[in-house]
């Protein structure tokens, strides 16, 4: 969505590059983009429409990924902290806990981000990978307000619209792995979102790290 004329111009040329290589997109003057997203701001000028472009609730995705794991047959370890991989000949052999327990592995799906680097013996396959601390809101609205239809993106913030909640994102902050709310990152999000989408100026929120 784009709130002003640099906006236009980038949302414009990335509509192009898009088109360039068959993307399903559209562009949305501003009476047809209001028509069909009514409760953006005003300042609205034009939008970028990607019929592509889906979202999911990443916490019922997680509950999938478990149950599924577990009905086939997978043997889960919650709160199993690798602390190093055995690696002979180019491949993982076994991994140790945090317990101290061992197991032989045949194959390792390394899915552990920013603490990839406290796991020893990885080096030199471990991937140059620095923690990026974001904050975001999650706004609650009041019983029958309306929420976004579609997830709406500018160049300050988005705004991720889920069955009971409203997820307004992100900032990237270089701080490692501090994990505290911030007044001033609730205060700016607030505002940007609020510049995007006018209608929840009043409603209630939680704050959370990602």
């Amino acid at each position: 969505v784009a709130l002003d004329r640099d906006d236009e111009e980038a949302a414009r040329r990335w509509h192009d590059f898009a088109r360039q290589y068959d993307l399903p997109v559209a562009r949305l003057e501003r009476d047809a983009l209001l028509d069909r997203e009514p409760l953006l701001s005003a300042r609205a000028r034009m939008a970028v429409v990607c019929a592509g472009d889906h979202q999911l609730d990443n916490r019922k995705l997680v509950e999938l990924l478990r149950t599924t794991f577990v009905r086939l047959g997978g043997d889960l370890r919650e709160e199993a902290e690798v602390v190093s991989v055995e690696v002979a000949a180019g491949a993982v052999r076994s991994i140790t806990l945090e317990s101290g327990e061992q197991h032989s592995v045949q194959s390792l799906l390394l899915a552990s981000g920013a603490w990839t680097r406290t796991i020893e013996g990885l080096a030199p396959h471990r991937p140059a990978i620095r923690p990026v601390k974001g904050q975001a809101l999650a706004l609650r609205p009041r019983p029958g307000e309306a929420l976004p239809r579609a997830v709406l993106r500018s160049s300050e913030v988005y705004l991720a619209p889920k069955r009971d909640r409203l997820v307004v994102g992100g900032t990237m902050e270089e701080m490692g792995f501090d994990g505290r709310v911030t007044a001033e990152a609730v205060c700016e999000l607030d505002r940007k979102s609020t510049r995007l989408n006018s209608s929840h100026a009043n409603i209630s929120y939680a704050v959370f790290c990602l």
